[in-house]
């Protein structure tokens, strides 16, 4: 879990880091800027967004990701160009293009952040910065008005944009004005792709973080191929059974997560939570012996179904969760 939570923070911090080494101050006029589930482009096989305020001003996740050194530095960076990551980063949505059956393509990506930050501030250290860095071949262009920034020798071809000092937007540079157009409220969004813009809707909207994976059988195939020397190997055969998986965490008086398999047939899901079962039994079998916070939060973890949908969820206190961080914190488990 700490590993998680500091993972998706610093995919936020990345994305900000970026823009302080390859960025403009130019800032076109005022238009609105779109930085949620209709910004993301209707191709979008799966999406993923983060409460980059709510984790952050969330006690318990807040204390855990600030006592790490990587972490204070990226602060520490951030405050030279005047962002506070608690008040001035809001969120993160980032939508996904399918596997391609040929495999030939590397997904479409498009990531925008909901994010406060004075250009002048930034121009100022990306002047110190650059002066520092060697072979940076930076191409700056003008898309619809606002400044795209890119790396010429980048293998991944990615661009990003800044958006009226409002928003940050990366993606790949063949889907960046397209990307730019929905950001504007122009173009085909997620809402046009009703298989998965209506899973989006399954998942709170004030979750810390929440998911959606629509499985294409070229995905389904992968996911086969990369288990089969595993222990999962028994496991990823029903993935034939599965249409999409939501996740999904949110956090008030307790902490509440849940993975959800959504599944052909009501007789497939039975089949899934069976299979969860099973596997649960083993976790429990296994950490019999192990210390009491462990062994306290494994017995939290159940497993449900529902008509077509199979879940597995975990709800602790924030009081228990707090004990099972500090023993996984405590050497020698860190």
């Amino acid at each position: 879990m700490k590993s998680l939570s500091k993972g998706l923070l610093y995919l936020s911090c990345s994305l900000i880091l970026f823009t302080t080494l390859f960025s403009s101050p130019s800032i076109p006029g005022q238009s609105r800027i779109r930085t949620g589930i209709n910004a993301l482009p209707s191709w979008s096989g799966n999406v993923l967004y983060i409460n980059i305020h709510k984790l952050m001003n969330d006690p318990l996740f807040s204390k855990m990701i600030y006592k790490d050194k990587a972490f204070q530095r990226a602060n520490r960076e951030l405050k030279q160009i005047g962002v506070d990551i608690k008040r001035d980063i809001r969120t993160l949505i980032a939508g996904f293009s399918e596997i391609d059956p040929t495999r030939q393509k590397p997904p479409s990506i498009v990531v925008i952040m909901d994010v406060r930050y004075d250009p002048d501030k930034l121009l100022s250290l990306i002047k110190k910065k650059a002066a520092k860095k060697r072979n940076q071949d930076i191409g700056i262009e003008t898309i619809n008005g606002f400044t795209v920034l890119s790396f010429k020798n980048d293998p991944e071809d990615f661009k990003m944009a800044l958006l009226n000092g409002k928003a940050l937007l990366v993606s790949n540079a063949s889907k960046m004005k397209e990307a730019i157009n929905l950001a504007l409220g122009k173009g085909k969004s997620l809402r046009a792709n009703r298989k998965v813009y209506s899973l989006t809707q399954t998942v709170k909207s004030n979750n810390l973080f929440w998911g959606v994976i629509k499985l294409n059988q070229a995905t389904k195939d992968f996911g086969k191929e990369a288990s089969k020397d595993s222990a999962l190997a028994g496991i990823s055969q029903q993935i034939d059974y599965v249409d999409a998986i939501t996740f999904a965490t949110h956090s008030s008086r307790k902490l509440d997560m849940s993975v959800n398999t959504h599944c052909k047939t009501k007789a497939s899901a039975q089949e899934v939570a069976k299979t969860y079962q099973g596997l649960l039994a083993m976790m429990r079998l296994a950490t019999e012996n192990a210390p009491v916070p462990v062994k306290e939060m494994i017995k939290k973890i159940v497993v449900k179904q529902s008509g077509k949908l199979a879940s597995v969820k975990l709800s602790v206190k924030r009081s228990q969760l707090q004990k099972f961080i500090d023993f996984i914190n405590t050497p020698p488990h860190r």
